[in-house]
């Protein structure tokens, strides 16, 4: 069974204002825009969006044909937290390009998780 991959993603050191107010949900819209292109992933639905008042940040969702996509900032720590989860595992994008040409300079670490099983697991009787 192929489970798929998931990505978490911890972006550091982003400029506060691309991730707080109007012009935070425009970078991050753009974000997804370009995660989606880089992905070849498949919006089922427009994003959903949330800009909290300034100077908190913004949460983002999208669901996908392959699972999902979701944001939240933090541009009082100059962080965003950043998750993508597809069902069919693809190749790793340059998250670095991809995250400084919506967010400026930043530092990502990313986690990398293999989903699924590599046999099917019987359920245990309840």
């Amino acid at each position: 069974m192929d489970g798929g991959i998931e990505w978490i993603l911890d972006v550091q050191d982003c400029a506060s204002s691309r991730l707080s107010g109007p012009a935070g949900e425009a970078s991050l819209r753009g974000l997804f825009s370009d995660l989606i292109a880089a992905l070849d992933l498949h919006p089922v639905a427009p994003a959903t969006w949330h800009v909290f008042p300034e100077p908190a940040g913004v949460t983002g969702l999208v669901a996908l044909a392959e699972s999902h996509l979701a944001c939240h900032s933090f541009p009082e720590a100059h962080y965003l937290s950043l998750n993508v989860y597809s069902c069919r595992t693809r190749p790793e994008p340059n998250w670095q390009a991809i995250l400084e040409s919506r967010l400026g300079p930043c530092r990502a670490i990313v986690r990398r998780l293999e989903r699924g099983a590599q046999s099917p697991q019987p359920h245990p009787q309840r």
